[in-house]
């Protein structure tokens, strides 16, 4: 029995040794899961992550139209945030009633992600999206940036007009290149006076050319930096500059961690002279519309903009209020916009661009500079989308292309393909802040789009009357088509990468013969579209624009607008393709009918002014049936979608070329 005993101890005393083993081995890899957390926690968050969330409040009862006061919207936000288990800093007012979600210091994207799935399921929340960063265009992996291409046509001291050295893109297209816009012709007609909003870098208004060019703008960007925005939002919209050192962009406990390393681009003056800069002066540049002025909105500074500041940015401009804006006594009735980023059009951004519209003023937008499909704002619903040709009328090898791209303009190809000169304006020779004024080379949809933004001035001062829609379908109409050069593939979407990071390098996605299927409605031609602006315009959009069987869809001229002095007097709505349908109210601004089948249908609207004059326009509208049982699909994530967490100004940084 003592040797059975001893033997129990014994025993006992081994699995004790083993329990004791086995919790030292748990604490210490608790321990190691703790530590392991612990850094994962402490890693600094991605390039360009931003911890805020873009909130857009349901109405406080069905169906009111009423907002509750910035303060007090804040308040509601606040509490339904803590009702939704969200950790948040604060709440900031923005325009539209929206609102932005501070998250606390060191919050991840997955924090992030949570925190948006919490507030869209809460009742008072209309919607919430991630609020993201703008930042400049990263060099393309283009042979021609490399230091060897740099500078191979450099500029010579003769003056405009000879060699390389000229603005060809405002030129006679059958003299100066199939992409040029004939704005010489243009300015038989007008120079121009409508206001253009560029919402941008700030401006360097020291430039001679830009005198008496320049009404008083605005500084929407929030965050404060004590080199290039020392007060936050302010009333002084100058270029500060928006330079990144190394350092800066390897810091990963700062506030540029990530972001592209670069000089200050001076990329607002650089538009605001392509649009305005005044002409006929016999010095430096002409502008396209140099009798229009510039109400120039800085949104974008060092590494870039948030596009919270850009939605404030839209709003202001047209003359809406902004928490703690003054009110803008110049409302733009062009707003150019050359940001672009591979993301879905979020609705608060869309909801600004719709109130830009509807105040009469057309947003126009850069395609992008990723050789793919375009992105935001592009793709937002009822702005111009302006991909960049090369001189030769081909798609420059850099632009974005297909669905969604409503026309082409000149943005400059200084590639391995092209000895396209690119676009000269103005800029300034300074690497950080701003030095001395030179006149420089760029390319990239950037500075196309602003070649529309500068014609749609041209044709509001022949036309005030013209809407949004209506200059944007004058221009596709008037558009000249595209030529096929010899030798270059055509252009085709399948070829497109799909990734924006590693653009494709097919012939197909780069400097190929564009078609109405891939490029939009053609070339812009600033000549005809001022010569057209005088016509009355017939413009159609249907309400849902992707019925399904059985839908009421609604018809509509609101878009439309009469010559100059006169009014819209009648409308007449035919059917033109398509089962036959009852359509109510023919003879009405609006008709409407009831979807009978899956098909195509085709409508025509001709409307006549007071003057007599009239104009006849058709659409189709593609009904399909309901969708079957299938299982749903969630939607696209917005931070997984980012190229480097933000947006980009599209402008090519690597084919620069500068002249004192």
């Amino acid at each position: 029995m003592l040797a059975d005993a001893a033997q129990t101890k014994t025993s006992t005393m081994r699995t004790q040794k083993t329990v004791l083993r086995l919790m030292r081995l748990m604490l210490v890899a608790a321990a190691c899961m703790a530590s392991i957390a612990g850094a994962v926690a402490a890693q600094a968050a991605p390039p360009g992550f931003v911890p805020q969330i873009i909130v857009q409040m349901a109405p406080a009862s069905p169906g009111s139209t009423q907002r509750l006061s910035p303060a007090a919207a804040g308040n509601r936000l606040m509490s339904l945030a803590a009702a939704a288990g969200v950790a948040v800093d604060k709440a900031i007012p923005m325009s539209g009633g929206a609102q932005v979600l501070q998250l606390p210091t060191g919050s991840t994207p997955a924090q992030l992600r949570s925190a948006l799935t919490a507030l869209r399921a809460q009742p008072g929340v209309a919607d919430a999206e991630p609020n993201i960063r703008l930042h400049l265009q990263l060099v393309p992996n283009d042979p021609c940036y490399t230091a060897v291409c740099q500078g191979q046509v450099p500029y010579s001291n003769g003056t405009f007009g000879t060699g390389q050295d000229n603005q060809w893109d405002l030129q006679n297209p059958t003299l100066a290149g199939a992409a040029a816009i004939n704005a010489e012709r243009a300015w038989d007609s007008t120079t121009g006076g409508a206001t253009v909003a560029v919402l941008d870098t700030g401006i360097l208004s020291g430039w001679p050319d830009l005198q008496n060019q320049i009404l008083p703008g605005y500084d929407m960007i929030s965050t404060v930096d004590a080199q290039t925005n020392p007060l936050g939002r302010n009333a002084n919209p100058a270029d500060l500059g928006d330079w990144v050192t190394s350092a800066e962009s390897a810091n990963v406990n700062g506030p540029y961690y990530g972001c592209p390393v670069s000089d200050s681009s001076w990329h607002g003056t650089f538009i605001a002279g392509e649009i305005a800069a005044m002409g006929n002066d016999g010095q430096n540049i002409a502008g396209i519309s140099w009798g229009s002025k510039i109400l120039p909105v800085r949104v974008a500074g060092k590494c870039g903009a948030l596009l919270s500041d850009v939605i404030d940015g839209i709003r202001w401009a047209v003359g809406m209020s902004v928490p703690g804006a003054p009110a803008n006594p110049n409302p733009a009735r062009v707003v150019n916009i050359s940001f672009g980023g591979t993301a879905p059009c979020g609705s608060a951004l869309q909801s600004a661009i719709d109130d830009a519209t509807a105040r009469g003023a057309l947003v126009v937008t850069a395609a992008g500079n990723e050789s793919g499909t375009i992105g935001v704002p592009a793709n937002c619903q009822g702005v111009a989308a302006v991909g960049a040709a090369n001189q030769n009328g081909g798609k420059a090898t850099y632009s974005d292309y297909g669905d969604g791209i409503s026309l082409m303009a000149p943005g400059g190809d200084l590639s391995a393909y092209n000895t396209d000169p690119g676009l000269i304006s103005l800029s300034n020779s300074g690497a950080t802040t701003p030095s001395s004024n030179v006149l420089r080379i760029e390319q990239g949809t950037s500075f196309a789009a602003p070649m529309v933004s500068g014609v749609a001035s041209l044709m509001l001062a022949r036309n005030p009357q013209l809407t949004p829609a209506s200059l944007l379908a004058l221009m596709e109409n008037s558009a000249r088509p595209f030529p096929a050069v010899n030798g270059l593939a055509t252009c085709d979407t399948s070829a497109q990468s799909g990734d924006p990071n590693n653009p494709s390098t097919s012939p197909a996605a780069q400097n190929c013969n564009c078609t109405t299927a891939t490029c939009g409605a053609g070339l812009l031609d600033a000549a005809v579209a001022v010569q057209n602006a005088v016509d009355p315009v017939a413009v159609i959009s249907a309400t849902p624009a992707s019925p399904l069987t059985g839908a009421s869809v609604t018809l509509s001229s609101a878009g439309s607008s009469p010559s100059p002095g006169a009014s819209l007097a009648t409308y007449q709505w035919a059917q033109t393709a398509g089962p036959a349908v009852t359509l109510s109210g023919a003879n009405a601004a609006t008709a409407t009918f009831i979807a009978p089948a899956p098909a195509t249908y085709g409508f025509s609207l001709t409307v006549t002014d007071s003057a007599g004059h009239s104009s006849t326009s058709q659409t189709q509208v593609v009904v399909t049936a309901p969708a079957g049982s299938s299982g749903g699909g969630s939607a696209a994530d917005p931070l997984e979608l980012l190229a480097l967490g933000g947006l980009v100004l599209v402008a090519l940084r690597g084919g620069r070329r500068s002249r004192n």
